[in-house]
């Protein structure tokens, strides 16, 4: 089903499902779970604040050269919590925001300011994603080109005091035309970027300082024409990358 206007108000916030069929219904008909002014942030994404991650036999950080596979963890409902993030204008703060799914639920003016002025840092990205070993984590590449990481515990200036930034990819990271988080059809947590040769490259995020490993060529050529690019999951628990046509 296409989608249409028609029937949104100016800047409000819309949630779609995709059932991972072609042309499914359910990704033409969204619900309104914001109302107004979400088109004033600098940047908008989604992601989860801090879990608790206990290793098992499944899973872990990578040892030598061996394959990582993608850690299990445990959840206390109380801190691991699905957000909206935002980068308000004019201040800069870094906003999260809570969506119980039900229409209009989410407060535009109710946020918890997660770090002052964080945009004052003249970030090109800034995304959501995971590290190998399950921590969720916020991204970012700042004015030298630098991929920086954060953890959020779900309190309020959190990100200042008690999950200062990580540097963990040194330079370079601004020349990329697209850049995000997802997970392969292995599960695996990757951090995908699109060259100045339009091929999509895919990186591991080991959790130490410097240590994004050297990209895997995932797709050779032409990814720089997509208009937007970003990874997702659909209603069936499927990792999907998502794409708008120039």
């Amino acid at each position: 089903m296409a989608r249409t206007n028609a029937s949104f108000g100016t800047g409000d916030l819309l949630s779609y499902a995709d059932d991972g069929t072609p042309g499914n219904v359910n990704v033409g008909s969204p619900m309104v779970v914001g109302f107004g002014g979400w088109q004033d942030f600098k940047f908008l994404f989604s992601g989860r604040n801090v879990r608790r991650f206990e290793p098992t036999g499944l899973g872990g950080r990578m040892t030598g050269n061996a394959p990582v596979r993608p850690a299990l963890d445990v959840c206390d409902q109380a801190i691991c919590e699905n957000r909206i993030y935002a980068v308000r204008r004019p201040d800069d703060d870094l906003l999260s925001y809570g969506d119980n799914g039900t229409p209009g639920n989410v407060k535009h003016k109710s946020p918890v300011v997660l770090a002052p002025q964080i945009g004052q840092w003249s970030f090109k990205f800034i995304f959501s994603g995971r590290n190998v070993a399950g921590e969720n984590r916020i991204y970012a590449v700042n004015h030298n080109g630098d991929l920086l990481s954060w953890g959020d515990d779900g309190t309020p200036g959190n990100l200042d005091a008690g999950n200062p930034l990580m540097v963990v990819g040194f330079g370079g990271w601004q020349d990329f035309k697209f850049l995000f988080s997802g997970r392969n059809v292995a599960g695996e947590d990757r951090i995908y970027a699109v060259n100045q040769n339009g091929e999509l490259l895919s990186y591991r995020d080991n959790g130490t300082p410097g240590n994004v490993s050297s990209p895997v060529v995932v797709g050779s050529g032409g990814w720089q024409d997509f208009k937007r690019l970003f990874a997702g999951r659909n209603v069936a628990d499927e990792n999907r990358i998502y794409a708008v046509a120039a």
